[in-house]
């Protein structure tokens, strides 16, 4: 089958650059990429809460992302869509079902894959966990991952890393209903796979300055992150990052994985 993925992208160009992974996805990896580009409404979610407005400028993003984006459409003509639209996007599930919508223009069913913009994945783990739902009879695949909170500081705990989401669907053309938690359209047997991805979603200053606002963490978060930064004792308690926060059990360590 062919092994298709979307993604909803904004100010990520150190995410696509991260690894060489965007052109590492599209010479070694995918038959197809779909990704859609630009901000989501604030209040489009309980998650989505904060002010973009410095981020963005007539709903696209202020970095380098679309020049990324363009070039590599210009490269991989054949292989990679990007989809822009007037203004703020809706919300996120839009974003994502109108990478669907294309995507289904071109296949109408195969391996879809969730690969959000901060998180990476090698080509034999696609392999495995695509197998693994062929032999378990299953539809859906969820996935752990390594929670990425600095530079080859990991964070592990119930919430964090030891959790699992949708990422994978042996996919007939079905809709997503949301984004989160990922949700398709698609009844059937759903399994965890066995290989993990890598979520590098709080090592880049300029992601967690965005979400610390965006995400309604605060300041205070931000600080916290930047301070643990500079420790060179592990293991540390999660809680030391993430105050307050309900169900925030686990520690942070400080581990090098070689993802690719």
């Amino acid at each position: 089958m062919n092994r298709l993925a979307f993604t909803i992208c904004f100010n990520a160009a150190h995410h696509l650059l991260h690894n060489n992974y965007a052109e590492y996805l599209l010479t070694d990896v995918l038959d197809y990429w779909v990704i859609s580009e630009g901000a989501v409404m604030s209040g489009s979610s309980p998650y989505c809460i904060g002010d973009n407005t410095e981020y963005q400028i007539d709903g696209r993003s202020i970095d380098s992302t679309n020049e990324v984006l363009d070039d590599l459409k210009t490269r991989f003509p054949d292989k990679v869509v990007v989809l822009r639209k007037p203004g703020l996007w809706n919300s996120k599930t839009e974003m994502e079902n109108s990478a669907i919508d294309t995507i289904r223009e071109k296949y109408p069913e195969g391996w879809l894959w969730q690969i959000d913009a901060d998180e990476q994945w090698t080509a034999s783990d696609l392999l495995c966990n695509e197998q693994y739902l062929l032999d378990n009879n299953a539809r859906i695949g969820d996935a752990k991952f390594y929670q990425y909170v600095g530079k080859d500081i990991i964070a592990i705990g119930d919430n964090w890393g030891g959790n699992s989401m949708s990422r994978l669907w042996k996919w007939q053309g079905e809709k997503c209903i949301t984004h989160e938690p990922p949700v398709m359209d698609i009844s059937g047997k759903t399994v965890l796979m066995p290989q993990k991805f890598h979520h590098y979603s709080y090592v880049h200053d300029c992601d967690v300055r965005f979400k610390s606002n965006w995400y309604g963490y605060g300041e205070e978060f931000y600080q916290r992150w930047k301070k643990l930064q500079m420790q060179t004792e592990f293991p540390r308690p999660l809680s030391e990052l993430f105050i307050g926060w309900e169900g925030v059990g686990g520690v942070i360590i400080k581990q090098q994985i070689k993802p690719m």
